[in-house]
């Protein structure tokens, strides 16, 4: 047994990780609530034209223009099944707005994408109204030749801020989360890119606030036209009206079941 530690301790790790998963996504806790900000989740295991998000806030998903579910395709045990976007108009579309992110002015979103094509530019998870005086509106997640993006806002001084080292290959399942938080001290906000747990962007953003603007948040493609599609695969769709921390977005990258499976190390 390795000094410093017990099998107790290293089997309480496991333990405790497991459950921080559930907790954010009401799956398997005691009291089967997900976490009070999570506004959005959509797993990607179901098939189906119309398919209801598992977060409780009533919201559905419409599948259309070739948006196909698969199996066995998706990036972990949690997660076996995934859907296929590859036609050029494919997109899973959410049917109403997510509005607790004008109560908190935070917000995380993100997904797992596997991207087959690399294309100069496609947008993975997106809300967009084509409004450009708007700098509370958009939120935005791109994939971009093996790297992805992040905007926040709507108007000129709200860059996109890129990967640029080939973060998000193709043919590999990729974690995503941007996260936005206002920064009442400076005017402004500050926004954030994580990919595969590690955070790639932390930027100041001209953006002052956030509200649920139309209800046209979407995956694999722009949300305000059938232009910029994504190609791949993508699975597990999230969105939180709070700033996730590290922590947890780590939890939910490497889901409940424990990283090793074998006998847990002692820490």
């Amino acid at each position: 047994m390795a000094s410093g530690g017990s099998a107790a301790t290293g089997l309480f790790y496991y333990k405790e990780k497991y459950m921080s998963y559930n907790s954010l996504f009401g799956r398997g806790n005691s009291s089967g609530s997900p976490d009070s900000n999570l506004e959005f989740f959509f797993t990607m295991q179901e098939e189906g034209t119309t398919v209801d998000d598992e977060s409780g806030k009533g919201i559905t998903v419409t599948n259309a223009g070739g948006a196909a579910f698969t199996t066995g395709t998706g990036p972990g045990a949690h997660l076996p099944d995934s859907y296929h976007f590859n036609t050029g108009s494919a997109r899973s579309t959410l049917d109403s707005a997510v509005t607790g992110i004008e109560a908190t002015n935070e917000i995380s979103w993100g997904c797992y994408i596997h991207p087959t094509i690399a294309v100069d530019t496609s947008y993975v998870f997106s809300q967009y109204d084509g409004n450009t005086s708007n700098t509370t509106t958009d939120h935005i997640i791109r994939y971009i030749n093996q790297d992805v993006g992040v905007y926040i806002g709507g108007a000129a001084g709200s860059p996109w801020h890129d990967t640029n080292s080939d973060t998000t290959p193709t043919g590999e399942w990729s974690h995503v989360v941007g996260t936005w938080v206002n920064d009442t001290g400076a005017g402004s906000g500050v926004k954030s890119l994580w990919v595969n747990g590690t955070e790639e962007i932390n930027e100041y953003t001209a953006a002052t606030g956030l509200d649920a603007g139309s209800t046209n948040w979407r995956f694999a493609l722009d949300p305000n036209s059938t232009a910029l599609p994504f190609y791949g695969y993508m699975a597990e769709g999230f969105i939180f009206s709070k700033t996730l921390t590290s922590g947890e977005i780590d939890e939910i990258r490497q889901g409940p079941e424990p990283t090793n499976t074998g006998i847990p190390t002692i820490i």
